[in-house]
């Protein structure tokens, strides 16, 4: 923060005392700029948590049905950021929007079983039942879904990019 700070008061004294345009880049700038924005980006995840709990009362018009999928995006939220602590990496702000996406396919899975599984407990009566048929109907499927999930972002490791190699791996 002190270097952004630090930079931008030079590049504003130099384009002051000279008749030039000064652009700054680079990994401090990046960061800085999405410290000054800190604000607006928590903001943005407040209103998109707003949002995601809104669609899911409105579709399901119950306190599991919102519970069930957003506990299941906060397990993802705490395992994808432990295993990128364990690993040593740390998330780089131009692919923060990744793990939403990810999240968000998380909570899509979970939906699609709480919804069948109330479908199925709504013909059946019985809740054990109901959850053995809707795993054995989801399981390929949903098991299929991931695999294509996990082999997408196991390509972008591959990339010699940094940034995009990074990415991949978390």
């Amino acid at each position: 923060g002190a270097l952004f700070k630090h930079l931008q008061a030079a590049k504003r004294e130099i384009e002051r005392d000279y008749p030039v345009a000064v652009f700054v880049a680079g990994q401090p700038l990046l960061f800085g700029w999405t410290y000054a924005f800190a604000t607006e980006i928590l903001l943005v995840f407040g209103l998109t948590l707003l949002v995601s709990v809104l669609l899911l009362w409105g579709y399901f018009r119950r306190v599991y049905g919102v519970f069930l999928p957003l506990s299941g995006a906060v397990v993802n939220v705490i395992w994808g950021l432990g295993f990128a602590a364990w690993a040593g990496y740390n998330l780089d702000p131009l692919v923060l929007v990744v793990p939403m996406l990810i999240t968000a396919r998380a909570i899509s899975h979970s939906v699609q079983f709480v919804e069948r599984f109330y479908e199925e407990y709504e013909a059946l009566g019985d809740k054990d039942e109901a959850c053995i048929r809707s795993m054995a109907e989801l399981l390929l499927p949903g098991s299929l879904g991931i695999l294509t999930d996990c082999l997408g972002l196991l390509t972008i490791a591959l990339a010699t990019i940094p940034v995009m190699h990074k990415l991949g791996i978390l």
